[in-house]
């Protein structure tokens, strides 16, 4: 929990903040899910929608953690462009992890009809 403060609060540098928990992170999800959904072959429709909503809980977690670490990295230190480039991409990528997930739990919810 020590670590993930750090990441909130721009303790963390630049490099582990961007590198490490944005594009590592997302790439690790990726690799959970593609593996979960590789190895099931038959899968529960209720489970896989549980799954996915877990995926993508943690998936905007990471995404505004990164986005207050590297807000607060350019705050309290010296801001650089590859700073200001880092919190694009990572604003760019909360933003698009709110939709997505926004998308995915309507057709979870709705098109399919799992909340019955």
């Amino acid at each position: 929990m020590k670590i993930l403060k750090k990441l909130v609060t721009g303790e963390l540098s630049l490099v582990i903040t961007f590198w490490g928990w944005l594009v590592l992170g997302n790439i690790i999800l990726a690799i959970i899910v593609n593996v979960l959904f590789s190895t099931i072959t038959q899968p529960n429709p209720k489970v896989m929608a549980v799954v996915i909503i877990v995926i993508l809980l943690i998936k905007f977690i990471i995404a505004g953690m990164v986005t207050s670490g590297i807000f607060f990295i350019l705050r309290n230190k010296k801001i650089t462009v590859w700073g200001v480039i880092a919190f694009i991409l990572a604003l760019i990528n909360f933003i698009y992890a709110i939709i997505y997930a926004a998308a995915c739990i309507y057709a979870i919810c709705f098109v399919a009809n799992i909340y019955k």
